[in-house]
């Protein structure tokens, strides 16, 4: 498989099968949490879905990839993606106000790239698993192109307010 394959194409047919609406930090009991203690909850959230979207591009990446390797690392992925939607959605207590309208953006995202994995997941071989992630690229609808800008400019301003390291966020979480 190519490097980088993978590449925004997790995120193309789902946003037609789970992308929707979303209100972030509803019913949330207390005040906002600290920009501390959301920057933890965000991590700790996040962190388990980016190593294993880092496992499934090794995956598909390898010299020997082998659909038996990355099927269920996909998978693996669309679960995480779902997990991590949820619980962005519902921490248990609410975002701070400068970072909580970013948040249906983000979960938004993680919806359509879980249901686009869930998706490819059903391919039949390694080989019809790349065609698919080849066409998904070709062309993506406006939908999707919009539903991306919006989760880019969320995910650099969440990173900022939240005083994300740029590099190795995830490391030690």
């Amino acid at each position: 498989m190519k490097p980088g394959m993978r590449c925004g194409v997790a995120l193309a047919v789902g946003s037609l099968l789970l992308a929707m609406p979303t209100v972030a930090s509803a019913d949330n009991a207390g005040p906002p949490m600290t920009t501390t203690q959301a920057r933890k909850v965000y991590l700790k959230t996040v962190c388990p879905m980016n190593r294993a979207i880092e496992a499934l591009t090794e995956a598909e990446d390898a010299t020997e990839a082998n659909w038996a390797t990355v099927q269920p690392l996909l998978l693996q992925v669309a679960d995480l993606q779902i997990r991590t939607a949820n619980k962005l959605e519902s921490p248990d207590r609410a975002w701070p106000k400068n970072v909580q309208k970013y948040m249906p953006a983000v979960i938004a995202i993680d919806r359509t790239g879980a249901g686009s994995n869930y998706l490819a997941a059903k391919a039949a071989s390694l080989a019809e698993y790349v065609a698919l992630l080849e066409a998904f690229q070709a062309e993506f609808p406006p939908t999707l192109n919009r539903e991306i800008k919006k989760f880019m400019k969320a995910r650099r301003i969440i990173s900022k307010r939240l005083d994300l390291p740029e590099k190795d966020a995830c490391k030690g979480v």
